[in-house]
């Protein structure tokens, strides 16, 4: 930042950030923002976007309030990827309930921030880390009944980025698998999935399950739907 005296374009701050944030300085990352003031740059909307990305990974509040703060200032409207900045922070800080009320107001007021892909694979994830499987499945329901988004591979490689460590690992293990099972009974999909698994197996089963299933789907005259 110190090297950084001229002002620069938009992807300059957000190279600036993301540089900070890989490096768990969120204090920095937010110091961008000052450094825009100083050389006459309006925030973005991207930027704040960044912004909220790498300080949710924190699970600081305070961190999210003072970019929520300045956001606000500049005009800029809470969207779906703010509330899932702050779900992210919820989850990182273990505060499930917090998540969950998230999540919650979100889809009492899906017109003006609507649950996405995003929002789901969060809770899910989330519910898995606190050895809830059962409503990490209601989650899915919710998420391809009500809002038409089906549960894929991509979600699926999402949740190896839990935290299996330490005396944690069992548990969370068990979870994961037991969520994946019951997922497979109730998917062809993922028919070609083992019933124990490991986070890794999960992944690596379900990419080989997708391939056969999209070269079993380019056969049919319509799109496959379960």
């Amino acid at each position: 930042r110190k090297q950084l005296e001229n002002p620069g374009d938009m992807n300059t701050y957000l190279q600036l950030i993301r540089h900070y944030g890989s490096r768990a300085k969120y204090g920095d990352a937010i110091g961008v923002l000052g450094l825009m003031q100083r050389h006459n740059r309006t925030p973005s909307r991207a930027i704040f976007a960044a912004l909220l990305r790498e300080v949710s990974t924190a699970g600081n509040y305070d961190l999210l309030r003072q970019v929520l703060r300045v956001m606000t200032w500049h005009g800029h409207d809470h969207t779906t990827g703010t509330v899932n900045s702050l779900i992210n922070t919820a989850i990182q800080a273990q505060d499930l309930e917090v998540a969950v009320g998230l999540f919650n107001e979100m889809r009492a007021t899906d017109a003006h921030c609507r649950p996405n892909r995003e929002t789901f694979t969060l809770m899910v994830k989330a519910f898995i880390q606190n050895d809830k499987p059962d409503k990490a499945l209601t989650v899915v329901e919710v998420m391809e009944n009500r809002y038409n988004l089906t549960f894929t591979r991509k979600s699926l490689g999402a949740l190896s980025g839990l935290k299996l460590d330490g005396n944690s690992f069992q548990r969370l293990n068990r979870s994961a698998s037991k969520f994946v099972h019951d997922l497979h009974r109730r998917r062809p999909r993922f028919t070609q999935i083992p019933k124990r698994l490991t986070v890794a197996d999960m992944v690596c089963a379900s990419i080989a399950a997708q391939s056969a299933s999209i070269a079993a789907g380019s056969k049919a005259a319509t799109p496959h739907r379960y």
